[in-house]
C-alpha cells in the first residue's frame, strides 16, 4: 500500500466526488416530478439507446482510466488529475438537481444552469483526457493505451452526448 500513499488526496477526491455524484443523483431524481421522463425532453425513442450505449462505454472508460491512474502510475504530482476529477465530480453532482429544478419551474437561467454544469464535465473530460495522453514512460504503454481511449470515450460521451447532443435534442 505504499504506492498509494502518494495518491492519498486523488483516492479522497475520487471516493468523495463519486458518493457526492450518487447523492446529486438521489437528490436531483427525487425532485423530478416525472421521474426519468424529465431528463429527456423531446428527445426521440430512437435516438436513447445511443445515449444509454455511449452512457456505457463512457463510464466504463472513465473506470478504466481511473484505475490506471490509481494502481499503474507511480507518478511525482497528482494534483493536476485532482483537480480534473474535481471539475467533473463538482458538476456531475450538480447537473440533476439543477435538472429537476428546470423540470419544477423551468425559466431560462435555470437551464444556463443545467447546461454550464455539463459543459464543465465535458471540460474536466478533456482535461484528464489531455492529462493521461501526456504521460510519459515506456513501462505504462498498453495499461495507457486502453486508460486514454478509456478517457476518450469518456470525453466524447460527456462532451458530445451530454453536452452538445443531449440539449438539442431536450428542446
Amino acid at each position: 500500500m505504499q504506492v498509494l500513499e502518494k495518491k492519498k488526496f486523488l483516492i479522497i477526491v475520487s471516493i468523495l466526488g463519486l458518493f457526492g455524484i450518487g447523492m446529486g443523483y438521489y437528490l436531483g431524481l427525487g425532485a423530478m416530478p416525472n421521474d426519468m421522463n424529465g431528463l429527456w425532453g423531446n428527445t426521440p425513442e430512437s435516438v436513447k439507446p445511443f445515449f444509454f450505449i455511449s452512457m456505457g462505454l463512457g463510464y466504463v472508460g472513465f473506470g478504466l482510466a481511473l484505475f490506471f491512474i490509481i494502481f499503474r502510475t507511480d507518478l511525482f504530482n497528482y494534483y493536476p488529475i485532482s483537480r480534473s476529477l474535481v471539475i467533473i465530480y463538482v458538476a456531475s453532482m450538480l447537473w440533476l438537481p439543477y435538472m429537476a429544478e428546470m423540470n419544477q419551474n423551468p425559466e431560462p437561467f435555470t437551464w444556463i444552469k443545467v447546461r454550464i454544469a455539463l459543459l464543465l464535465v465535458g471540460l474536466g473530460a478533456w482535461f484528464f483526457l489531455r492529462r493521461i495522453w501526456l504521460l510519459d514512460g515506456v513501462e505504462y504503454s498498453s495499461w495507457k493505451r486502453m486508460a486514454t481511449i478509456g478517457a476518450g470515450i469518456f470525453f466524447f460521451h460527456t462532451m458530445i452526448m451530454n453536452a452538445i447532443l443531449w440539449p438539442i435534442f431536450f428542446y
